[in-house]
């Protein structure tokens, strides 16, 4: 089912990936840029939700939460924007693979699209909210299905993904076959304060040295929904890292679950 480099499990890059992921420390993704650089020059785009690189991250979810079906399909049911913003467009994967990623029987959507639904409303970015925003900024944005659940919400602004390079054709791809032009952006002195900056688990995923680079050229942006892990290549230090980061702000916390994905995960909004 699923694609591997070089249409491959055994090849370099494929058993490069593998232990990259069993080991779980820094040269995690160091290692994953290069297969990123890699597949995004020799796989099809057109099936980019079957790579096994898209998985081993993953930026595909399959991860079943029953607190993001419970928000998402209640939001859905009471909010017809919210309902067809959570519908699928099944980009980056072929039709008949397409079930391989459904996740109900009665409503066409993916696991994917469920959970950026559900960090949206769990967190009161509604509709009527998103539409009144002029900027937003997402921080890592997996396949670009945040940018691309906004918009469909209403979302009319400049928004601007910070993430590594190697994934922007994988995200211009997505994003232009729903006529979204996104601004991509990595380490970039241009990068502005927003209305709204989204990061669900890619800034506590990031190197403490990597955030000081970027955080103070953000820090002043008026929204922020967060969420954390508790640990960072085994390390417990993000708990610390976020209440300090924005103890001036006061911020509202949400535990989403207490042992799951590196530990304590943590919703941190400001609005």
């Amino acid at each position: 089912m699923l694609i591997w480099s070089d249409f491959d499990i055994n090849s370099e890059n494929s058993q490069k990936m593998i232990k990259a992921k069993q080991s779980g420390g820094p040269d995690y993704w160091p290692t994953m840029r290069e297969v990123f650089e890699y597949d995004c020059k020799t796989l099809p785009l057109s099936r980019f939700r079957l790579w096994a690189s898209v998985h081993n991250v993953p930026f595909v979810t399959q991860y079943r939460t029953a607190k993001f079906f419970g928000a998402a399909f209640t939001a859905a049911f009471e909010d017809e924007i919210v309902h067809d913003a959570l519908k699928e467009n099944w980009i980056g994967i072929p039709e008949e693979k397409a079930q391989f990623l459904q996740v109900v029987n009665d409503f066409d959507t993916s696991m994917q699209r469920v959970q950026d639904v559900a960090h949206l409303v769990l967190c009161g970015f509604t509709p009527k909210l998103l539409k009144s925003y002029k900027n937003i900024i997402e921080i890592g944005a997996g396949y670009g299905d945040m940018c691309s659940v906004v918009h469909a919400m209403g979302f009319k602004g400049k928004y601007t993904i910070i993430d590594i390079p190697e994934i922007s054709p994988i995200q211009d791809f997505y994003l232009k076959k729903q006529g979204i032009n996104a601004n991509f952006k990595f380490e970039s002195p241009e990068v502005e304060n927003a209305d709204l900056v989204i990061s669900t688990w890619a800034l506590s995923e990031t190197p403490l040295e990597y955030r000081e680079r970027l955080m103070p050229t953000l820090i002043n942006s008026k929204n922020w929904l967060i969420m954390y892990q508790a640990k960072i290549f085994g390390q417990e230090v993000n708990e610390k890292y976020f209440t300090e980061m924005f103890k001036n702000r006061k911020p509202k916390y949400s535990v989403l679950n207490e042992t799951a994905w590196d530990g304590k995960n943590t919703y941190m909004v400001i609005k």
